[in-house]
């Protein structure tokens, strides 16, 4: 449903998205990357917003729904009137307007402040706003840039499991930095680095990269021994006693021991540029 070959965006001089090629078909994608890798830029080609140096995008249908990162729509419309308009933009048919923005705003929570204008809302509120209208008219594919920006954590969970019942008949991509939100649910994850996609694969198959390669020991011996070619994932406690988490081709240390990896040390092993 999106096919992108030997995609090129600069702005100026700055180059954002080198060679970027992906053909996707129905499911849903994470597209993980750190602030600035151009996921967003990426997000705005797709959709015409911004135009490209070179290389070719072909959608496989024109029914698209978009929420950008930064969501603020028409700040002096009520929520209902400003569903209304995006309705009436997607060509939504008076007769379906109503059970199409009905149905919206019931799966992201938005009956009880119907009448209240967007400037008045809090900013976990105007991003479901922002869901809400990304969903009308039933697209076939969905780009949602961050879209648990701002919303609690039944609210991401409640996402969650809406987006992955929804990309079971269309095409949706989540774009996020956050590597939480595309654990266990996304079909494949695409990883930007460096203007490039680094990494394009399963969780599973990404994981399994890394596998040997995850090592654990007590922090204080750690700060005893601790190397410059080890990356330093994270600090835990555990039975009392504090942790490290490190990648490593090797074993840092005889009382280093292996432990499985996870999405986040993949995340983590890219943007550090280890070699996997």
């Amino acid at each position: 449903m999106i096919k992108i070959n030997d995609l090129t965006k600069s702005y100026g001089d700055k180059l954002v998205l080198d060679g970027i090629s992906l053909d996707l078909g129905k499911g849903l994608y994470g597209l993980l990357g750190e602030n600035g890798a151009g996921k967003s830029t990426l997000f705005k080609t797709l959709i015409a917003y911004e135009g490209v140096d070179s290389g070719e995008i072909k959608l496989g249908s024109e029914k698209i729904g978009f929420l950008p990162q930064k969501f603020i729509g028409y700040p002096d419309f009520s929520v209902d009137d400003f569903l209304s308009y995006m309705a009436d933009l997607k060509s939504i048919s008076k007769e379906n307007m109503a059970d199409e923005i009905r149905k919206v705003k019931n799966i992201f929570n938005l009956e009880g402040f119907s009448k209240k204008k967007l400037k008045k809302l809090s900013g976990g509120q105007l991003r479901r706003v922002g869901l809400g209208q990304a969903f009308l008219n039933n697209p076939d594919i969905v780009l949602l840039d961050e879209p648990t920006s701002g919303l609690d954590p039944s609210e991401r969970i409640r996402l969650k499991n809406f987006i992955v019942e929804m990309s079971h008949d269309r095409l949706i991509i989540l774009s996020t930095h956050i590597v939480d939100d595309l654990t266990s649910i996304a079909k494949e994850i695409i990883i930007l680095h460096n203007n490039k996609i680094a990494m394009d694969a399963s969780e599973t198959s990404l994981i399994q990269n890394l596998e040997g390669y995850v090592w654990e020991c007590p922090y204080e011996l750690y700060l005893k021994i601790q190397s410059q070619n080890d990356i330093f994932s994270k600090v835990y406690q555990k039975d009392s006693k504090d942790y490290i988490r490190l990648i490593s081709k090797d074993k840092p240390f005889e009382m280093a021991r292996a432990i499985e990896p996870s999405l986040d040390d993949v995340f983590l092993a890219v943007i550090k540029d280890f070699d996997l």
